[in-house]
């Protein structure tokens, strides 16, 4: 249990640490983080964990967009979607 604890704080604060590379990012750091705590959680109370996944990952490249560009963008959404349907669907096959 405290090896968990342990590796949950170092991705935590190695999140917070990339978050620190743009202030916009810092402030949306809340909201990525909730759909991946909320996704190992989603199997107890929903039929479709999978949207939970595809939420969770469709925010890394829309997250990567706006670390390394400091501003939204169409292209950042699209590609955010296409990951998401994309891991969320080959999950759902997956189950």
């Amino acid at each position: 249990m405290q090896h968990a604890w342990t590796g949950a704080l170092i991705a935590v604060a190695v999140f917070l640490g990339a978050a620190l590379l743009n202030p916009l990012c810092l402030v949306l750091a809340p909201v990525a983080v909730v759909p991946m705590v909320v996704y190992p959680y989603a199997k107890r109370f929903t039929d479709f964990p999978q949207a939970f996944l595809g939420l969770a990952q469709s925010m890394g490249p829309v997250r990567a967009w706006l670390a390394v560009t400091g501003g939204w963008s169409w292209k950042a959404i699209v590609l955010g979607l296409a990951v998401g349907i994309w891991i969320g669907g080959f999950d759902l096959i997956y189950a």
